[in-house]
C-alpha cells in the first residue's frame, strides 16, 4: 500500500526504511500538518517483493527527495535503487540523518556534497531546518498555494478588462478566417475522399510506432543465450532478468534484477544474492514504415566480480516481444536475446513464439542503432 500521489505537482518524496518508521512517521506528519505535499510508502520498501512501479512513477514525478538516513535505511538495497534512479532523474535530495552514520560507498556518490541535517542531535532545530530547506527548493505549502491564487486573481482584473476591449475586434475579423478556412477545407477533403484508401499492414505498422511509447513500460521479461565467448563454459548459457520499466519520451529506463539462469537444459531460480541487480538506460527510434528500434545500455551487477556493461540491440515485433542481439564485457559474450512483456509473458512464459529457436535468425537482421551513452 502506497500513499496517493499528490494532485500539486510539487511534492516531496520521502526515502525510508520501515524499521525507522516509530521515528520517520511523526516527522513526515509534521510537515503534512505545515501543508506540504508528502508522498511514502506506508508498508515501507523493505516490504516490498519487488520494486513497485508507483515508487519509480513517484519519484520520477516528486521535485524533491527527502532521504532519512539511518543505520537501516543505509543498508537497504531499495534505499539504494531509489536513491539511484533519484540521481539518474536529476531529483534534488536532502539527506537528513536520523542516527550518526556514515553511509555505505554505494550511496556516497548520490549524498556527497550535499547539505545535511542531523535530526538526531535535536528534533526542533532540525525541523525548522527541513521546512526551510524544502521551501528553499521552490515548494510551498498547500496553505500559501490558496493564498496566492486570490491575490493573483484580484491583481489581473483589470488587465483583464483591457484584454477583452482590445480583442473584440480581433475576434470578429477571426471569425471571418475562420468561415473561409472551413470552406477551402470542405473542398479539400471531398479530393482527398477520391484517394486509395491506405492498406491495412502500413496501419499497423504506423499504430505500433505511434503507440511504443506507451507500451515499453511496467514490467518485462529477459532472455539471453550466449552463443560467442571467450569463457567456453559460458556457451549456450541462457540468462534471465525481470525489469521495471519508465519511460519519457523516447528515452526509457530498465531497472530489475537476474531471476535465472538455464544451463545443460537444467533452469536454477536465483535467490538471495544472486538475483543481482541490473540497471539499463534505453532509446526508442520510431521509424516510418518499419517496426520501432529500441538499444539499452547499462550495467549488472555480480557475485563475484565488479559491476559490468551490457547492451541491446532490439526490434519490436509487437507491442509485447522485442528481439534482437546483446553484448556483454563479461567474457565479451554475446548472443541473440528476446524481451517478452509482462502480459505476454504470464499467458506464454519463457515459450514465446521468437525464443531460442528462430531468435538469432531474427536477431540477424535486427539493424544496428548506435547505443546512446546514460
Amino acid at each position: 500500500m502506497t500513499d496517493q500521489q499528490p494532485e500539486s505537482r510539487h511534492y516531496v518524496f520521502v526515502c525510508y526504511a520501515r524499521g525507522d518508521a516509530v521515528v520517520a512517521v511523526p516527522l513526515i506528519e509534521t510537515l503534512r500538518r505545515s501543508g506540504l505535499h508528502i508522498w511514502r510508502d506506508v508498508e515501507g520498501i523493505d516490504g516490498a517483493a519487488f520494486w513497485r512501479k508507483e515508487i519509480v512513477e513517484a519519484i520520477c514525478g516528486c521535485s524533491l527527495v527527502l532521504f532519512l538516513a539511518s543505520k537501516r535505511s543505509v543498508t537497504s538495497d531499495n534505499v539504494k535503487k531509489e536513491l539511484a534512479l533519484a540521481d539518474e532523474e536529476r531529483k534534488s535530495i536532502l539527506p537528513v540523518y536520523l542516527d550518526d552514520v556514515h553511509p555505505p560507498a554505494e550511496l556516497r556518490y548520490q549524498v556527497a556534497g550535499l547539505q545535511h541535517i542531523a535530526y538526531w542531535k535535536g528534533k526542533d532545530d532540525a525541523l525548522r531546518q527541513i521546512q526551510n530547506a524544502i521551501q528553499h527548493h521552490g515548494i510551498v505549502s498547500a496553505k500559501a498555494e490558496a493564498q496566492s491564487t486570490p491575490t493573483a486573481f484580484a491583481a489581473s482584473a483589470f488587465s483583464r478588462r483591457r484584454i477583452l476591449i482590445i480583442a473584440a475586434p480581433i475576434v470578429a475579423f477571426a471569425g471571418i478566417v475562420v468561415i473561409a478556412v472551413t470552406q477551402m477545407y470542405n473542398h479539400r477533403a471531398t479530393a482527398q475522399s477520391q484517394k486509395p484508401a491506405v492498406s491495412p499492414a502500413s496501419s499497423v505498422i504506423e499504430h505500433v510506432a505511434s503507440s511504443s511509447l506507451v507500451m515499453m513500460k511496467d514490467t518485462w521479461y529477459v532472455e539471453t543465450t550466449t552463443t560467442d565467448s571467450e569463457y567456453g563454459p559460458y556457451l549456450g548459457l541462457r540468462m534471465r532478468y525481470r525489469l521495471l520499466l519508465t519511460q519519457d519520451r523516447d528515452s526509457i529506463t530498465a531497472q530489475g534484477e537476474k531471476i535465472g539462469e538455464v544451463r545443460n537444459g537444467e533452469t536454477l531460480v536465483l535467490t538471495g544474492r544472486g538475483k543481482t541487480p541490473v540497471r539499463f538506460t534505453g532509446h526508442l527510434v520510431a521509424r516510418s514504415n518499419m517496426p520501432p528500434v529500441v538499444t539499452f545500455l547499462g550495467t549488472e551487477g555480480s557475485t563475484s566480480r565488479d559491476y559490468f556493461t551490457t547492451t541491446f540491440s532490439l526490434t519490436m515485433l509487437s507491442s509485447n516481444i522485442l528481439v534482437g542481439t546483446f553484448k556483454s564485457t563479461a567474457a565479451n559474450a554475446s548472443g541473440p536475446a528476446v524481451w517478452i512483456s509482462d502480459i505476454q509473458w504470464r499467458t506464454t512464459g519463457w515459450s514465446v513464439p521468437v525464443a531460442h529457436g528462430t531468435a538469432a535468425a531474427n536477431a540477424a537482421a535486427t539493424p544496428q542503432v548506435p547505443v546512446r551513452s546514460p
